[in-house]
């Protein structure tokens, strides 16, 4: 078998028949070269890994975001009330001053739109509200808070056909502007 001559180059050899990474001034330009596009890369990454948690905003307290509920409760922007609580709701929260908070909030959207739905879906968010309404009342409901939950559970309780003469009591002799027979 024939030897193969020193200088002959094959697959895998480099310009100058070695072998090796490139020696010499032309090396060390090489590896400069791939440490400045890596130092780029690391830069431009950490850069955006900064802007990123930088720019996130804090998160809003639970006890801020219940109020902000009620406040739009209170507006009737009850779509976006309903997805504050519901996200409290998830998050297990039960604030310290108004422990049925969130029921509360998700049970006088649930009576607000059953006026807007047809009889078995109206029905079904009535028994919604009932159901909210009655753990609000479990957990606390303050006094500032009372009437309109009594109005909301009372009428819910009504149009089901499960009226409660208290709460019924409790809804006309608590909310005067209310004041008219449901029907």
């Amino acid at each position: 078998m024939a030897k193969k001559p020193e200088h002959a180059s094959s697959p895998g050899d480099n310009a100058h028949g070695t072998g090796t990474a490139p020696t010499g001034l032309r090396g060390v330009l090489a590896r400069l070269r791939w440490a400045y596009v890596i130092g780029i890369v690391a830069g431009l990454t950490l850069t955006v890994a900064g802007y990123l948690v930088l720019s996130r905003a804090p998160e809003i307290p639970a006890s801020q975001q219940l109020e902000t509920a009620l406040r739009l409760l209170g507006e009737g922007r009850d779509q976006s009330a309903r997805r504050i609580a519901t996200t409290l709701q998830e998050k297990g929260y039960q604030d310290p001053s108004f422990p049925g908070g969130v029921p509360f909030i998700l049970g006088i959207c649930a009576f607000r739109e059953a006026a807007a739905h047809d009889d078995l879906t109206r029905d079904r968010q009535y028994v919604t509200a009932v159901s909210f309404l009655r753990e609000a009342e479990r957990l606390s409901v303050p006094e500032e808070r009372r009437p309109e939950w009594a109005y909301a559970i009372g009428m819910s309780l009504y149009r089901i056909d499960l009226p409660d003469e208290d709460s019924l009591k409790e809804a006309f002799e608590t909310c005067p502007e209310k004041n008219t027979k449901p029907g």
